[in-house]
């Protein structure tokens, strides 16, 4: 059947509608993803992978915290991996967030955040939706851990600048509060911390102000801290638990794992090692800022080397800082 011309020119018109509202209907998405707050990352911007990425490969999410230094606030960034794409920032919990720092992730592939200015851990689930907010009493909790062992959340609560509170870790018993408080008197600071597949909770602190040279253990079902010492000296600076050993960061840009109180392995990461997020064979690294921009370098874990690829993220030159790095399952 043929069209009239007028019948034609109506066609064309729809047609031309239906675009500029789809168009329209993209941005806006495009809009919604972008942070809460401040805008961290500038419109439009994704990551660069060297090479595309096989397209049965799983997407997960990227969970960055950054915070502003001195300015108390901060976000959770997310993007996809191994895509890189970039998504937006994760919704705030209701008390706001307030210096983001720590990340962990449990069983079920909820995540937590160290929510250190507000003085509480929130949960969300993988894929970033608001679960609760746990109450860490007047403690600022700045790392945490879960057990995948006892079901037992941990985190590390900073101190002040006058060495008050003294370091501390809280248990939440299931994960659940409040929780309970353990101090020893040998540790000034307490900076990271993990479980291991047995329910003993290992970490790293100093004696002093500045710096990690000491390792601890509160053994599974003690309220003790227990001094830790390996047959070599390392200078801890992160831990996680890598399904085997404890994988300990040091600042001499290597991993050493421990079996135990053995240091059985040392694993050298081409370009720095803290913070890091070991997943399966892989481990991730975040590094920066050079030239304000902050890097995900991917490394075959427990090879380590040079990485296998790098992920730019592209903040704007006065950004935030960037803190912690985790992916849901």
């Amino acid at each position: 059947m043929r069209l009239s011309m007028n019948a034609l020119t109506v066609i064309t018109y729809v047609r031309t509608a239906f675009n500029v509202v789809s168009i329209l209907a993209v941005l806006m998405l495009c809009d919604c993803a972008q942070s809460v707050g401040s805008r961290a990352v500038p419109d439009g911007r994704t990551i660069g992978l060297p090479a595309a990425q096989p397209a049965n490969v799983k997407q997960q999410q990227l969970f960055i915290s950054t915070y502003r230094t001195n300015h108390g606030w901060g976000e959770i960034l997310l993007f996809g991996y191994p895509s890189g794409t970039y998504s937006g920032s994760l919704p705030a919990p209701p008390e706001g967030y307030n210096g983001p720092a720590g990340e962990c992730r449990d069983t079920s592939g909820n995540v937590y955040f160290a929510n250190e200015g507000a003085l509480t851990i929130d949960e969300y689930t993988g894929e970033g939706k608001f679960v609760r907010s746990l109450s860490d009493g007047q403690l600022a909790p700045t790392a945490c851990s879960f057990s995948p062992s006892t079901g037992d959340l941990a985190a590390v609560n900073a101190i002040g600048s006058s060495g008050t509170p003294p370091a501390s870790i809280s248990i939440f018993r299931g994960a659940d509060g409040p929780p309970k408080i353990i101090t020893s008197p040998y540790f000034f600071t307490i900076t990271y911390l993990s479980y291991d597949r047995l329910g003993n909770l290992f970490f790293d602190g100093s004696q002093s102000q500045v710096g990690t040279d000491q390792y601890g253990e509160i053994p599974k079902g003690s309220s003790m801290i227990e001094r830790v010492s390996f047959n070599e000296r390392i200078y801890p600076e992160q831990l996680q638990f890598d399904g085997e050993h404890m994988a300990i960061g040091s600042v001499h840009g290597t991993i050493y794992q421990a079996d135990g109180r053995n240091i059985v392995r040392a694993i050298k990461l081409k370009d720095g090692v803290a913070p890091f997020f070991i997943a399966g064979d892989r481990i991730l690294t975040l590094n920066g800022p050079k030239k304000n921009q902050y890097t995900v370098q991917v490394y075959k874990y427990p090879e380590g080397g040079a990485p296998l690829q790098g992920i730019k993220l592209q903040y704007y030159s006065r950004g935030p800082t960037a803190g912690d790095i985790i992916l849901s399952h």
